[in-house]
Order: C-alpha cells, then sequence, then structure tokens
C-alpha cells in the first residue's frame, strides 16, 4: 500500500474511532444523567441533607478499594474484559434496585457510593484507551467532540428522567436506564476494534497495589493535576452541600424534588453541550491552556461572595449549574489535555488515583471542613464560604505559580 492510501486507511480508522467513542461518552453521561436526579432525590427522602458530609467520608475508603481493584485489572485482565464486567454489573444493579428499593429504602445509600464510582470508572477505561492513540494536536478538537456528545447525552438523560419521573416514580427510573447500558457494550467493542494501536494487558509482574501512588508522588505534573482536580470538587461538593439543604427545605415532596433535580441539571448540560462543541476549542486556541486554568477559579469566585450576601435556592442553582458546566466541560477538557504528554505509567495507573480516588478524597476533605464547622461554629454557612474563597484563591495562585515550570516539564517529554 502506498503512503496516499496509508494515509486514507489513517483517516478512516480515526474517523471511526471518533464516531465510536462520542457514542460511548453519549450513552453513559445519558445513563448517569437519568439515574443521578432520582437517586439523590431518595437519598434526601430516605435519610437528609445533613448526612452527606458523612456519606462522602464513607466514599473515600470505597473508592480506594475500587482504584485498587481498577489498577489491578490493568495488569492482569484486558481493557474490553475490564468494561464489560463494570457494564454489566451496572446493569445487575439497577435491575436489582428497580425491584428491592421500595422494600429496602437503606439501599440508596449503597447505590449513591456506588453511581459516582462507576461514572468515573467507565470514563477512565474510555480516557486511558484514548489518551494511547491521540495525540496533542488531535485533541484539542477531539476532546471537546467527544465531551460534546457527551454533554447531549446528560441532556437527553435529564430531560428523560424530567419527563417520566412523576409519572413513573423515582425508583422505577432505575428499569428505563437499561437500555442504554446495553447500546454501550457493542459501541464500547467496536471503538476497541477501530483503535490504531489497541492496548494489551502488560506481562510483566505486578509491581505492587501502590503503583499508582509511587507514579503520584514522582511526577510533578501528576501532583498539580490533582491539585486542580481536588480544588474543583472541593469547591463543588461544598456549593453542593448548601444546594441540597435549600432544595430540601423548599421542595419536600419527593417526585416533586426528582423533576426539579432533573431540570437543574438539564439545565447545566445544555449549557455544558454548548461549551464543550465551541467553547473548549476557542478556549485553547486563543486563550491557552495555563490561563483557562487560572480563569476557572476567579470565575468561582462570584458564588461564595455572592453567598456570604444573599443566600437563597435561586443563588445555589445558579452556582450549581455554573460549577457543574464547567467541570464537565472546559475543566475537564483540559485537564485531559494535560494527561497527553505523560508516560503510559502515569496516564494508567497514576491517572486512576487522580481521577477516581482524588475525586472522592476531594467530597472526603470538604466532608471534614463542613462537620468541623457545625462543630466549632454556629454560623456554618458563612464559614463554608469564606473557606471556599480561600480555597479558590490558593487555586488560582498555584497554578499561576506551578504551571509554567510543569509546562516545560511536558515540552520536554514531547520532544
Amino acid at each position: 500500500m502506498n503512503r496516499k492510501g496509508l494515509g486514507r486507511f489513517a483517516q478512516k480508522s480515526f474517523n471511526a474511532q471518533l464516531l465510536f467513542a462520542t457514542c460511548c461518552s453519549l450513552l453513559i453521561c445519558c445513563e448517569y444523567a437519568a439515574i443521578r436526579p432520582c437517586v439523590n432525590s431518595l437519598f434526601l427522602k430516605t435519610f437528609s441533607a445533613d448526612i452527606f458530609p458523612y456519606t462522602w467520608l464513607v466514599a473515600i475508603p470505597v473508592n480506594a478499594f475500587l482504584v485498587g481493584v481498577y489498577n489491578w485489572t490493568q495488569r492482569h485482565s484486558s481493557i474490553q474484559r475490564t468494561f464489560l464486567f463494570l457494564v454489566n454489573m451496572i446493569l445487575l444493579d439497577h435491575i436489582f434496585m428497580g425491584f428491592f428499593l421500595e422494600s429496602l429504602p437503606f439501599l440508596v445509600f449503597f447505590y449513591y457510593l456506588w453511581k459516582d464510582s462507576y461514572i468515573l470508572l467507565l470514563f477512565q477505561i474510555l480516557w486511558s484507551l484514548l489518551h494511547q492513540t491521540t495525540t496533542i494536536q488531535k485533541s484539542q478538537y477531539l476532546y471537546g467532540i467527544i465531551f460534546g456528545f457527551g454533554g447531549l447525552g446528560a441532556l437527553l438523560g435529564s430531560y428523560y428522567t424530567a419527563t417520566l419521573v412523576e409519572t413513573i416514580g423515582s425508583s422505577t427510573i432505575f428499569f428505563y436506564t437499561i437500555p442504554f447500558l446495553l447500546l454501550l457494550q457493542p459501541f464500547f467493542l467496536l471503538l476497541l476494534q477501530h483503535s490504531t494501536t489497541p492496548p494489551s494487558p502488560p506481562t510483566k509482574p505486578p509491581d505492587g497495589s501502590f503503583q499508582g501512588i509511587q507514579a503520584l508522588c514522582r511526577s510533578k505534573s501528576l501532583q498539580l493535576i490533582c491539585f486542580i482536580c481536588v480544588s474543583m470538587q472541593m469547591s463543588s461538593t461544598l456549593l453542593d452541600f448548601q444546594f441540597q439543604q435549600y432544595l430540601q427545605k423548599t421542595f419536600p415532596v419527593l417526585d416533586e424534588r426528582s423533576a426539579i433535580l432533573a431540570k437543574v441539571m438539564g439545565t447545566t448540560h445544555l449549557i455544558t453541550l454548548f461549551l464543550q462543541f465551541l467553547g473548549a476549542y476557542a478556549l485553547s486556541q486563543h486563550v491557552g491552556v495555563r490561563n483557562t486554568h487560572i480563569l476557572i477559579p476567579c470565575l468561582l469566585l462570584c458564588f461564595p461572595l455572592g453567598a456570604l450576601t444573599i443566600p437563597s435556592l435561586t443563588l445555589f442553582a445558579t452556582a450549581m449549574i455554573t460549577i457543574k458546566t464547567i467541570d464537565f466541560s472546559v475543566f475537564t477538557v483540559f485537564k485531559e489535555m494535560l494527561y497527553i504528554p505523560l508516560t503510559k505509567e502515569e496516564k494508567n495507573q497514576g491517572k486512576a488515583i487522580v481521577d477516581v480516588f482524588g475525586h472522592r478524597a476531594a467530597k472526603g476533605i470538604a466532608s471534614l471542613v463542613i462537620l468541623s464547622l457545625e462543630y466549632f461554629t454556629k454560623n456554618v454557612y458563612l464559614w463554608i464560604n469564606i473557606s471556599m474563597l480561600v480555597l479558590l484563591c490558593l487555586w488560582g495562585l498555584t497554578v499561576f505559580q506551578f504551571f509554567p515550570d510543569i509546562q516545560r516539564q511536558q515540552d520536554l517529554k514531547t520532544k
């Protein structure tokens, strides 16, 4: 085959990979967006918003265990088997919850922990595959497209729930998300088939369960990415806690609250859709990665300042829509770009520690902040927002100070 023929073959393979990656992203986000508002609302009904900090603390050891299992499978099994096993486990969980949740309402506690873990693991596997077959040049528009279709799926899933939930009930929605999981499996298999360099499990013996932590300790790039992720998730958690408190007081009826949550998330995903398709690419071309990572905490400063003056459900709903929109679109796209020049070990084991365990650990740290403030102060919301102001300032200053050194190290690696 001549050079032109090879070029056409590579382009067709890349186009097919892009198509199936976007389909996987759409289906994963659609399923999660459909189930999330119902699980949150059921949790508020069975327990209360006051239990959220304790739940986020419990999530830390749960996610540490899941990251350990994931890293073990990276060394002992193929990516295909790992992904299919995970999807089918989620499917069986949906069936079980659909049948038994009404008679055993406490099960929602365990599913609340599981839902935020499995979405991260599904995307962890998807991105680990894409990072090994994508260049930095392609990532500037490729990642925006994939996240854009993910945003479209999340938008469809949110309005899917908002339309159905008041008719069929929150607990029945588990059955209505099963088709998304069934469709996801053949699309992922097609993505694997059209990947230019499909990954295979390593033949070397495992280096131990702390391989991911060791990669994090050795890499300044991973440490910066970890700090950025922890700062984002802590900020999101502090806002989420206040939003859930106001939501529970304003909408005490279960299915009505589920519908409101779905509409809030639907609005989030609608704005996210625009930012993923157009905003991320425009920012990468005209603002740059470093300046975008500085701009995000500066923008988020508006909400703790607003909460200190005019706290209300409208303010916290707007804050949640904004921070989730940024998290799901611009922040995630630009964070994923930072992984591309890293080594294979950093992308696989180290990335799992940052994206899965770091995500949950950030919620745990935020929970400790909330519980400590509840114990030591009377005006909890005042000090939550002051804490968030301090965190956002540290986030922006850290990126401003350390990003140039990290960027130079990555440039050397790519050369």
